[in-house]
């Protein structure tokens, strides 16, 4: 837990310094990216104020036209004057014009390619491009006329370029801003466009105006005076990004902590289940070993209470009640040595077997086949006695069990360089395949009255005790079973 929590800090802090660079770094793009954004926006204005410009140049240059072909025909004028007059109107080679009378009939044209005529009515459906601007009255000959003009093919490409400049710089504003939320406000103050807004706000009209109102308020606008008329409001905020490194190790480990909880939880219910079991089994198992001597101890005194006349009854009874006070001192002494490191002894393995086998052999059934193979005469093992005792009497006692009617048992020992290896090996009725990693484990049992104990009591005694292994070697239904157990050679 401290190597978590230290990890965790570290975690938090590590991530906390990167997000302020990373904040600090995107300030500074956006910055940047603020700048660039005014700095084009004076270049479009500027560009707005020379096209306007244009437009009034373009203005005179009509009215002069008009002025020198007012003069024209006026008689009063020498030579000199008519050319001058002359070459002021041919100068005017890209403004188209159109001149009327004073009952707007089409009296004369200029730098039109087609759909005007002499002789026909200048109508505002028909030469709507000439009416965009009011007509200049000449006057000569008595007589009123009018010259209608609209921009020049010049003026018309720049507006063009201009407009399609002003649209690629709204576009650029709002498609190419990376991670920042932006929200771009007309000169009425009413949102023209918005961008890198969350999915869920835009999906929610009061949750998007929240948004956008408090945008506007948290920071002044860029503001980006492109002309009179097309002035805007580029309101912005720095990214999620850093937030979302910054909180990101706090969630991993609060999630983290969470599932460690519920694992820690989980795992002491289940030790406490298991201890429960092992208590109440430990109990079973302490009444079930002392029953048997207990019963025969009561059944001889019964007996000696029968025959007290009889010295020779008397004295077999004894004998036969001093085993049985010996089996309860010899399981008392197991329990005991359950609950700390017994001490070990090196031990013969072949006079210890041939004790367990005479023991193991009268109480089995009669119908059942036990032997005990050959074991080498000098091999020692390190073991307690007591335990070990009870290690192959729990192993012959479940062979027996797995038998149904008759078959054989056999107690068979194989070693190698600093190994010995001791297989109890039955013809019962096998362990089945989804069973055999679980017949260790404390409280688990295939017997109706069983608590679970015998096999992870060996296993205990063998693997904690005695630095061996037990294991099983070879099981197959309706054939048999072959435990094994490993322990080292005595030097």
């Amino acid at each position: 837990m401290l190597v978590i929590v230290v990890l965790a800090a570290g975690s938090i802090i590590y991530a906390n310094k990167i997000a302020e660079r990373i904040q600090k770094q995107e300030e500074a793009q956006v910055i940047l990216w603020a700048k660039a954004i005014g700095e084009k926006a004076k270049i479009l204005k500027l560009s707005n104020e020379i096209f306007l410009k244009l437009a009034e140049e373009e203005r005179k240059k009509v009215e002069i036209t008009s002025k020198a072909t007012q003069l024209l025909a006026n008689e009063n004028h020498n030579e000199n004057t008519t050319s001058l007059l002359l070459d002021i109107l041919t100068l005017n080679n890209q403004i188209p014009l159109i001149q009327t009378d004073e009952n707007f009939i089409i009296t004369d044209f200029k730098n039109v390619q087609k759909g005007v005529q002499r002789g026909e009515l200048m109508e505002r459906s028909k030469h709507a491009n000439f009416f965009k601007y009011p007509p200049i009255e000449v006057a000569y000959s008595n007589k009123k006329n009018y010259i209608f003009y609209r921009e020049s093919i010049i003026y018309n490409n720049i507006s063009k370029v201009i407009e399609q400049s002003s649209n690629q710089f709204i576009d650029e504003i709002t498609n190419n801003t990376s991670l920042l939320p932006i929200v771009l406000l007309d000169k009425d103050k009413n949102v023209f466009q918005y961008s890198n807004i969350p999915e869920e706000v835009k999906a929610d009209t009061n949750k998007l105006n929240t948004y956008i109102n408090d945008l506007t308020s948290s920071k002044d606008p860029i503001i980006l005076d492109i002309d009179p008329n097309n002035t805007k409001y580029l309101y912005y905020k720095s990214s999620n990004l850093a937030s979302f490194i910054k909180w990101f190790p706090v969630v991993l480990y609060a999630v983290l902590g969470a599932i460690l909880f519920l694992a820690f939880a989980a795992i002491r219910n289940v030790r406490k289940y298991e201890k429960n079991q092992i208590w109440v089994g430990m109990s079973k198992e302490t009444a079930h070993q002392l029953g048997t001597p207990i019963s025969s101890l009561s059944a001889w005194l019964e007996v000696l209470h029968d025959n007290e006349s009889s010295p020779e009854v008397q004295n077999n009874v004894l004998t036969e009640m001093k085993k049985d006070v010996n089996r309860l001192s010899l399981i008392a002494d197991r329990f005991s040595k359950i609950g700390s490191k017994p001490k070990l002894d090196k031990i013969n393995l072949r006079e210890i077997l041939a004790t367990c086998f005479e023991y193991l052999k009268k109480r089995g059934s009669k119908k059942v086949h036990f032997e005990l193979k050959e074991v080498p005469p000098s091999l020692t093992v390190e073991i307690n006695r007591q335990l070990f005792e009870w290690v192959i009497e729990n192993l012959v006692k479940n062979a027996f069990d797995s038998i149904h009617l008759d078959g054989h048992i056999a107690i068979e020992t194989s070693m190698s360089k600093n190994t010995v290896y001791i297989d109890v090996r039955d013809s019962g009725k096998g362990i089945a395949p989804q069973d055999i990693e679980q017949i260790f484990e404390p409280g688990f049992t295939t017997k109706k009255r069983g608590w679970g104990l015998g096999l992870s009591l060996c296993k205990r005694i063998i693997v904690d005790y005695f630095n061996g292994k037990i294991y099983v070697l070879n099981s197959k239904m309706n054939v048999g079973t072959v435990i094994r157990v490993e322990l080292p050679i005595s030097q």
